[in-house]
């Protein structure tokens, strides 16, 4: 193996130590998108859209845009994996929302 390889083996797992934990969140996330989409809240999804979209992702972009951040393979990672996580949190108060509104028809 070379030096190269050797590197960017060394960066790939760093990246996968970095990601790996937040995709403990996006099965959570998942498995809330398919309840709602079960249970036809479809505008939940919207909602959780909207939000990760205005703040997970534009606010880093305008920090970069106006040379706060600068872009590199991290923050690429980081905006990613926070938007994993920002999606879990989202889904799980309008769940936790829609629960307490429809305590008796959920749970039978």
């Amino acid at each position: 193996m070379t030096d190269n390889d050797q590197t960017k083996m060394t960066e790939s797992m760093q990246i996968m130590r970095i990601v790996i934990w937040f995709y403990f969140f996006y099965t959570w996330a998942t498995l809330l998108d398919a309840v709602f989409i079960g249970i036809g809240k479809l505008k939940f999804l919207l909602i959780k859209s909207c939000v990760i979209n205005f703040t997970v992702y534009l606010i880093p972009f305008i920090l970069i845009a106006v040379n706060i951040l600068f872009l590199n393979i991290k923050l690429i990672i980081l905006i990613y994996s926070f938007s994993l996580l920002g999606s879990f949190i989202v889904n799980l108060i309008m769940y936790l929302i829609l629960l307490s509104k429809n305590k008796e028809t959920m749970l039978g």
